[in-house]
């Protein structure tokens, strides 16, 4: 799905949902090593895994032993695979590697997500059947919102590139993070030119892409900063609390400037992840999973979706 989306005054934007079918990841810069990126994520995040059925894939995180959490618009794809034996979860750092496979028998899709209307609420979870996965530790659920200028860190799987090149590697198999800082909540929201949930620009090193400079945004690149890619669909948008990672929003989509076609995740893409904390008392009902900490009551009133945009940092 692509939609142009008058973004500023001057120029549009081209807003990509991410396409189900091949796996998550991201792009990166082009003057540090992917092996620093493959590392922080096997380091730090070994409960994002890859969610597959049939010929239909992307990431999720686990939230408890029997539950993941991936995108909305990958878990409507994914209802189709029910009935088909050839689907799974696994959790591995190369998934070229043999690693176990975990069923899932349920899918369920955020109640506000209508993808025909914007990527708002793009948030699923999925029940593993059995006993789920016993062997790695889920990672928290975020239980407040995110700040703006907050650095964060998303995890996938699969295509990849440097911001010159573009996401042009689709076959591969290796979780990859990547850090970026939030610039923006829910920009535009009430407006034809939305872009839900947080979104961050992918700086260039030689300091040429501030896309979002008109919000005050650093036009300089965390060590570790990327974007996300075509394909990463689902991957996990985590924060720190107290020194700990919590899951906080979901890899959703890619906004351009430049409205590159097939190709995206160039320096000056815009990154946009599904804010989870919006969506707490659903996340809550269906899987019994409580956020840390766990928020007040308001949460349940919406009142958190209003539009939020300062200063980065």
């Amino acid at each position: 799905m692509k939609n142009l989306l008058n973004f500023r005054s001057g120029w549009s934007i081209a807003l990509i949902s991410l396409l189900v079918g091949s796996a998550a990841a991201s792009t990166i810069r082009d003057d540090v090593a992917d092996s620093e990126y493959t590392g922080f994520a096997d380091t730090n995040f070994q409960s994002v895994g890859f969610v597959y059925g049939a010929d239909e894939s992307g990431s999720a995180t686990l939230i408890a032993p029997n539950w993941i959490m991936t995108a909305g618009h990958v878990g409507q794809a994914l209802l189709n695979t029910l009935s088909n034996p050839d689907r799974g979860f696994r959790l591995a750092d190369d998934l070229s590697v043999n690693s176990p496979s975990y069923d899932y028998d349920q899918v369920f899709i955020d109640p506000l997500f209508n993808q025909s209307q914007s990527l708002d609420h793009d948030i699923a979870l999925i029940h593993l059947t059995g006993a789920g996965v016993t062997n790695v530790t889920p990672l928290g659920l975020d239980g407040s919102a995110v700040s703006i200028g907050s650095t964060v860190a998303s995890v996938g799987y699969g295509a990849t590139g440097t911001g010159l090149t573009g996401d042009i590697i689709t076959n591969n198999t290796l979780r990859r993070g990547f850090e970026n800082v939030v610039d923006a909540l829910n920009y535009g929201q009430g407006t034809g030119n939305f872009l839900p949930g947080y979104i961050a620009d992918f700086d260039n090193p030689q300091g040429t892409a501030n896309t979002l400079g008109f919000l005050g945004s650093s036009p300089y690149p965390l060590h570790l900063e990327g974007c996300l890619a075509n394909g990463d669909s689902g991957s996990g948008m985590f924060t720190q609390v107290n020194g700990q990672w919590e899951l906080a929003g979901v890899g959703s989509y890619v906004a351009s400037p430049n409205n590159e076609g097939a190709v995206t995740s160039f320096y000056g893409d815009v990154s946009g992840w599904a804010d989870t904390y919006q969506d707490l008392a659903w996340i809550s009902n269906v899987s019994g999973v409580q956020p840390v900490p766990e928020p007040a009551p308001i949460i349940a009133l919406g009142i958190a979706a209003l539009v939020v945009v300062r200063r980065r940092k």
